[in-house]
């Protein structure tokens, strides 16, 4: 289902958090040996984001046929808010985070398995 959606997306836009990271074996920032823990001053939840950058993401979102947020909480605004703009422009949703999320409930699919499980198979099944 989802193979199929990023096969016949003509966009597709990714959110990825610290999930992806920690899956790697890269410590996040909030976690128990993340990098705040160790550095109090590591950049902080709230930073400013360059308006720039974000008014790129903003569009990315707004012009996607399917949005994937990998490995996220999305529980950090404005990224979070991504979400809501690929879908109320009729963007499919996939959520693969191993919690649930704020948005779980907009989402087209959600999947708990391990992204190095999940993404090998998505681009597997897309070829």
């Amino acid at each position: 289902m989802i193979g199929e959606w990023l096969r016949n997306a003509g966009a597709v836009t990714v959110l990825t958090g610290a999930g992806i990271s920690t899956e790697s074996g890269i410590p996040d920032f909030r976690g128990p040996q993340g990098v705040w823990t160790k550095d109090p001053q590591a950049a902080a939840i709230g930073q400013a984001l360059e308006p720039d950058v974000f008014a790129a993401a903003e569009r990315a979102a707004r012009g996607c046929d399917l949005f994937l947020a990998i490995g996220s909480s999305l529980g950090v605004q404005p990224a979070a808010g991504l979400c809501v703009e690929a879908v109320e422009r009729g963007a499919r949703l996939v959520i693969i985070n191993a919690q649930e999320t704020p948005y779980d409930r907009l989402a087209d699919a959600i999947v708990r398995e391990p992204i190095s499980t999940v993404l090998p198979t998505l681009v597997s099944d897309t070829c």
